[in-house]
């Protein structure tokens, strides 16, 4: 019903019933209008207290964060705070586990005030992980930052002696993994797996050749040096392993 009709109205017990109905309605609807109105005014003014609350929680943020000599967190909390970060003005961004962080999110975490990026990882292990591996092949964003930069031959450093795995366990990424690994003289006294006396039979590399090889389970990698190779393990050769429950 227009506001036209609705004025027309003199006698509401003079009109028929479909006519009284689009009449409340009418009411109806005038008596929302400044309801909605009041309504959109308090969203706007929480609106506006919300963004100064924020405002006054990121100057405080600002003023704790330059004080401090390290500031810690993960790309996508740099990425979401891209605006304080851009206040602090950090001269020197460090990234640890580089290889599996996807180049995007590198990107989305550096400022112009960045003097100085130092990424730690190893292009040799995992890649960075999607839930779409086929459009990540296919645009090639499975690729880090970190391994696409020493792919293009930029210089850098990598570790050749390991300190973690007993000699037996790392002379299985050697030559298939890393060219010149070697071990640090502590690896040799770590104690040797208990229950575990047939070690060398643990896991053996064959090419792909052999996939026709029964009784083994391939381990695909997303590194491209893996992929040459696939991990099988052959149960028959266990022989003096002793399983814990």
């Amino acid at each position: 019903m227009s506001v036209e009709e609705a004025c027309s109205v003199s006698d509401i017990w003079s009109i028929n019933n479909p006519t009284k109905w689009q009449l409340y309605k009418y009411w109806i609807q005038q008596s929302i209008i400044p309801i909605n109105k009041e309504i959109k005014d308090c969203e706007e003014s929480y609106k506006r207290a919300q963004e100064r609350f924020e405002e006054i929680h990121q100057i405080a943020d600002i003023k704790i964060l330059k004080k401090a000599k390290v500031v810690a967190c993960t790309t996508t909390r740099a990425a979401r705070d891209i605006e304080i970060l851009k206040r602090v003005s950090s001269s020197i961004v460090l990234i640890e586990k580089a290889a599996e962080i996807p180049e995007h999110h590198v990107v989305a975490c550096l400022t112009s005030s960045c003097q100085q990026l130092i990424m730690i990882g190893d292009h040799q292990q995992l890649r960075p992980s999607y839930n779409d591996y086929k459009t990540a092949q296919e645009h090639k964003i499975n690729i880090s930052l970190f391994e696409r930069l020493i792919g293009g031959r930029v210089p850098y450093t990598q570790l050749q002696y390991q300190h973690r795995m007993r000699p037996m366990i790392s002379k299985l990424l050697v030559p298939h993994i890393y060219n010149t690994l070697q071990d640090d003289q502590s690896v040799n006294e770590y104690e040797a797996l208990k229950e575990f006396t047939a070690m060398s039979s643990f896991c053996r590399i064959w090419s792909l050749k052999t996939r026709s090889t029964t009784n083994c389970q391939e381990v695909t990698s997303t590194s491209s040096k893996h992929r040459s190779f696939v991990t099988c393990i052959d149960i028959s050769e266990f022989k003096d392993i002793h399983l814990l429950k």
